[in-house]
């Protein structure tokens, strides 16, 4: 089986969400910064994408998850508990195409 994609490792930046304080109305509210990740960064249709691996916080049956984000803007896409997972994801449907073309476009109107 022939690999679509080809997987550099490299750094690139990610858009963190932090917990701050709770509102007046009793709801979280996040500060938002960059953080340098270490992953893997592959093309795919003209558009640059890295997966990186974070500590899976939901239960303790899993140690890891993976995010897959846009390099350009730096914001997460999806997440799976496998690489393989997330990489058929971007091959099987243009969703994630789709969103990454409408985030880009929110971040230039900004």
């Amino acid at each position: 089986m022939k690999s679509e994609f080809r997987l550099i490792k490299q750094q690139f930046n990610v858009i963190q969400k932090e917990f701050n304080c709770f509102g007046n109305d009793g709801l979280p509210r996040y500060d938002y910064r960059k953080e340098v990740v270490n992953g893997e960064v592959f093309r795919y249709k003209g558009l640059e994408l890295g997966v990186y691996r974070t500590i899976h916080q939901s239960d303790s049956r899993r140690k890891y998850d993976y995010v897959l984000v846009d390099v350009f803007t730096g914001i997460a896409l999806s997440t799976a508990g496998r690489k393989i997972t997330l990489l058929s994801e971007v091959t099987d449907s243009s969703e994630i195409v789709e969103k990454i073309k409408y985030l880009r476009k929110r971040s230039e109107k900004k």
